[in-house]
C-alpha cells in the first residue's frame, strides 16, 4: 500500500479490505445465511467453519474472531477480555457504553505518550464497544457507521502488531 497520511490511512485500509474477493462476492448479492461459530480449546481464539468465509453475516462473530487474535498479541489485554465477555453475551451489550469510556481514557493516555501500537489497539477497541452499544438499541447511539469500521481498524491493528497476511486477522479475508 502506498504511504498515506494519518487522516487517510483508515480509508486506505478499508479500500484494501473492500477489494477482497469475498467482500466483492457479498456486494454481488451472494447468499449470506447459515454462519456458525464455535470456540476452540486452549487459549481464547475462535475457529470458524468454511461458511464464515463464504457467507459472512454476523459482525459479532467477526469481531469475536479478531478480539481472540489480538488477545494473544497485545500487551494490554484487560479491555480486550472485557470486550470478548460483552460481545459474547447479548444482555451485556448495553454496558459497552461504559466500556467505551474506559477505552477512551486509555486512548487519551496513549496519545499523550505517542504510542502508535496502543493507539491502534484502542481505536479498534473503541469501535467494537461502539458497535456493541449500538446493537443493544439503547438510547443515544454512537455513529451508525461504527460496524463498518470494525474490520478496517482490525486490519490496521494487525499490521501494527506485525501481521502481514490479512487472513490472519480475519477469516473473512481468506482468499
Amino acid at each position: 500500500m502506498k504511504s498515506v497520511s494519518a487522516f487517510t490511512r483508515p480509508f486506505a485500509v478499508f479500500a484494501e479490505a473492500a477489494r477482497s474477493p469475498l467482500l466483492l462476492a457479498i456486494r454481488a448479492g451472494e447468499s449470506q445465511s447459515g454462519m456458525r461459530s464455535r470456540p476452540c480449546s486452549g487459549r481464547r481464539s475462535f475457529q470458524y467453519d468454511r461458511r464464515m468465509r463464504t457467507h459472512p453475516t454476523d459482525i459479532i462473530t467477526a469481531m469475536l474472531e479478531m478480539l481472540g487474535v489480538f488477545e494473544g498479541l497485545c500487551q494490554d489485554r484487560d479491555t480486550l477480555r472485557r470486550l470478548i465477555e460483552t460481545a459474547s453475551n447479548r444482555g451485556k451489550w448495553e454496558t459497552a457504553h461504559a466500556l467505551f469510556q474506559d477505552v477512551r481514557q486509555k486512548m487519551l493516555q496513549a496519545e499523550k505518550r505517542h504510542d502508535k501500537a496502543l493507539k491502534a489497539q484502542y481505536s479498534f477497541e473503541e469501535i467494537c464497544a461502539k458497535t456493541l452499544y449500538n446493537l443493544s438499541n439503547s438510547p443515544a447511539p454512537f455513529d451508525s457507521d461504527s460496524p463498518f469500521w470494525v474490520l478496517p481498524l482490525g486490519i490496521a491493528l494487525g499490521r501494527e502488531m506485525g501481521i502481514e497476511h490479512l487472513s490472519e486477522v480475519s477469516s473473512l479475508l481468506k482468499i
